[in-house]
């Protein structure tokens, strides 16, 4: 318990042990966590069988990385998967406006990729049939085309 409070208080929240064990009970319901009540006060951990889990973290190097990803691989992204990872860009930028002095704060603004040639301009296609296309890719689906 201790070793966690450390931890919200470095991350910038203020919470008192009391709050953290009220509020640790409801989240057992929702993640894999349990208490063990061998001794009081209290342990929590994960459970054995608890898969793979992780929460995305407000640095800036993970900041930086998603932004990379929206900046450099953006037509290799699914427009669903774009949609879906448009709140962790949007966070993202926010981290990294607070980090501009620090050096990954402003790393976009001194890299550039320049391509050996001229780059291509993609085909205007409705977004509709784009959606549909990449969506049966991204399922492995048939779709028919006219």
């Amino acid at each position: 318990m201790s070793q966690l409070l450390g931890q919200l208080k470095e991350a910038g929240y203020t919470i008192t042990r009391r709050q953290l064990q009220r509020d640790l009970n409801p989240l057992s319901t929702l993640f894999p966590i349990t208490a063990d009540d061998r001794g009081i006060p209290y342990g929590w951990c994960w459970t054995k069988d608890a898969p793979a889990f992780d929460l995305p973290r407000r640095d800036s190097t993970t900041a930086l990385s998603i932004k990379l990803l929206e900046q450099f691989i953006p037509q290799l992204l699914p427009p669903t998967l774009k949609d879906h990872l448009q709140p962790w860009f949007r966070q993202a930028d926010a981290v990294l406006a607070e980090h501009t002095p620090h050096h990954l704060g402003s790393w976009l603004d001194r890299v550039r990729v320049v391509p050996n040639s001229m780059p291509l301009l993609a085909p205007r296609v409705d977004e509709s049939i784009a959606r549909t296309v990449y969506q049966s890719l991204l399922e492995g689906r048939r779709f028919a085309a006219v």
